[in-house]
């Protein structure tokens, strides 16, 4: 600069910089306004003379001005994003003007005019019945008696043609204080789209009130489910008790008493089928059962299924059969307890619904792999029985769905036995569907993914085991029971098979008993799990790890009413050897001894 005065190329400069000086020994970085004049003599410049003054105030105060200026910017394009209109109203004039925002998505007609003319013009985008109701609170007579003090405001949501296409939006006309001192009413009005929010709003609404029927729904399937399982249980409740009763009136009669007795025990079962439905449908859906990968071979677990059906199918004089189809994999990893939950329902039912001499078949074939290691397994069950009727197969796998006509209505029956088969295939991610056959009858199809050990072909299948012992004499077993009738009911089916039984009221008594007998002295002890003190499993456990060597091989049998799939993997995992789940059948007692002892 400097150079270029004295070169005379100008004659004078202005110059605004920040620069650092020392002043009194401290350094000043400031800004200032430096300016220079060039001198001339004899027409040449000789020398330059210069001021410097200090702007530093100044300039931080137009710094200051641009950022507020840039921020106001800034909010101004925000606002115009967020409202499509900002609209000014003089009240005392009846005029209006519209605020221009940047970014602003507005109108369609002037920006300027009358109160009664900005009416007007919002009739042409606004649907009639909203346009009424917007022209009796946003005319110019209701502004200036509402709008008369700070804080005073008018809402309201309607919706306005945008691309002409009707979405909501909403208005708020607040009072604007006047700062100016010219007692000017005033007022503003904004204006936003609120499309998404309300579409939102009305799909919450939806949601709230779809919940809204679902928990009506729910309730009345609650008050269904009870007043259903009221009448359920009354019913063999009220054939025990009067048969009860009536077998007491005649004791001396024998024949009339076995009869007595022979219904009170079919009405015990079909009690303890209903409740084990229960059980097991409120365990699945409370997400409390849990798959297990049990290895199997299919075939058997089959022959297995059908060794506990044939009795149900002989007293009708049913022909029950096997149709099983070459398998290219017949060892499985999958949950056999559950798995034969299934088949044992439908095929119940399938007896159930069966005339006599009808017949039944259970099919199995496996369908080609489509994921390494994994196979399509399809079991069918069918019947030529009545079939099923038009009106129940929609929901014949809902709860306490039965076929109620009059070739069924005398067939007993919970309801609950092929909604739990939906519930547990659908748990092993399979599916199962039922149908009507062409030629008459029933089909029920379950297909089930599998994943299979091997590629072996069908295993023969091993000869039907013989019938259980009845009598054990010379045996001794230690029952651990607590409840005294339980006690009673387990010595009276031992002691009639023969057995030698002594008892324990918990488990540490039972441990304490074990250890002070001699070895040998025990052949098995039948175990409860549920018990003060010490229970069942505890007891187990402090049995296996006594030092003696009949300690690690006495079998161990729970004899439980928990009877869940779980409660037997408990007891396994315990170190006892069997599941015996109450109330225990003789004939399933004798089974079970008959295999340990």
């Amino acid at each position: 600069m400097w150079l270029s005065l004295l070169r005379g190329e100008r004659s004078e400069e202005a110059l605004e910089v920040r620069m650092r000086r020392y002043i009194d020994e401290q350094i000043d970085n400031k800004w200032y306004l430096v300016q220079a004049t060039t001198v001339y003599e004899q027409g040449l410049p000789v020398r330059v003379v210069g001021t410097m003054r200090d702007i530093d105030a100044w300039k931080r105060m137009q710094q200051e001005k641009q950022l507020v200026e840039s921020l106001n910017y800034e909010i101004n394009h925000v606002l115009g994003d967020i409202y499509y209109a900002v609209v000014h109203f003089d009240l005392d004039a009846g005029t209006y003007h519209f605020v221009e925002l940047t970014g602003q998505k507005c109108v369609d007609y002037p920006y300027n005019g009358t109160c009664e003319e900005f009416l007007a013009y919002t009739r042409d985008v606004v649907p009639r019945e909203d346009w009424h109701k917007f022209r009796q609170r946003f005319n110019l007579r209701e502004m200036r008696r509402v709008l008369t003090k700070t804080g005073d405001k008018l809402e309201m949501e309607l919706r306005r043609k945008n691309g002409g296409v009707y979405k909501w939006i909403s208005l708020m006309v607040s009072y604007l204080p006047d700062y100016s001192g010219s007692k000017k009413q005033q007022a503003v009005l904004v204006a936003r789209f609120i499309d998404d929010e309300r579409r939102r709003e009305m799909e919450q609404q939806q949601e709230l009130k779809e919940a809204l029927v679902a928990a009506h729904t729910a309730n009345e399937a609650k008050s269904a489910f009870l007043s259903q399982m009221s009448h359920d249980i009354r019913t063999p409740m009220n054939a025990i008790i009067g048969m009860t009763t009536i077998a007491r009136q005649n004791i001396e009669n024998k024949v009339k008493t076995l009869d007595c007795l022979n219904k009170i025990g079919s009405s015990s079962a079909h009690l303890l089928e209903l409740i084990n439905s229960i059980l097991s449908m409120s365990k699945i859906e409370s997400g409390k059962v849990i798959l297990t990968d049990d290895e199997l071979s299919l075939p058997q677990l089959l022959e297995d299924v059908l060794n506990i059906i044939r009795p149900m199918a002989g007293k009708k004089m049913q022909n029950l059969r096997l149709e099983l189809e070459e398998l290219k994999h017949a060892e499985v990893l999958t949950d056999s307890t559950h798995l034969k939950q299934i088949l044992l329902n439908v095929l119940g039912n399938a007896v159930k619904y069966t005339p006599e001499g009808g017949e039944i078949v259970l099919g199995l074939q496996e369908l080609s792999a489509v994921i390494p290691q994994r196979s399509q397994y399809v079991f069918t069950v069918s019947d030529n029985g009545p079939g099923l009727s038009e009106e129940l197969l929609p929901k014949i796998f809902d709860m306490f769905e039965r076929g109620e006509d009059s070739r069924t209505s005398k067939i007993e029956g919970t309801g609950l036995g092929l909604a739990i088969c939906k519930n547990l295939t659908n748990l092993m991610a399979g599916t199962i569907e039922a149908a009507n056959r062409p030629e008459g009858g029933a089909k029920f199809t379950l297909t089930l993914p599998l994943r299979w050990l091997g590629d072996d072909a069908v295993k023969p299948l091993p000869a039907v085991k013989p019938a259980g012992r009845s009598d054990f004499s010379g045996h001794r077993v230690l029952i651990v029971e607590d409840n005294d009738l339980n006690m009673e009911i387990a010595l009276e089916f031992l002691q009639s098979l023969g057995l030698v039984c002594e008892g324990a009221e918990n488990g540490r008594r039972a441990v304490e008993m074990f250890n002070a007998s001699a070895p040998g002295h025990y052949e098995m002890i039948l175990m409860d799990v549920r018990m003060p003190v010490m229970n069942g499993y505890e007891a187990t456990r402090e049995i296996r790890r006594l030092a003696r060597e009949d300690a690690r091989q006495i079998p161990i049998v729970a004899m439980t009413a928990d009877a869940f799939s779980s409660d037997i993997k408990m007891a396994l995992n315990a170190g006892m050897n069997e599941h015996l789940s109450k109330p225990v059948s003789i004939e399933r007692l004798q089974e079970v001894l008959g295999q340990w002892l």
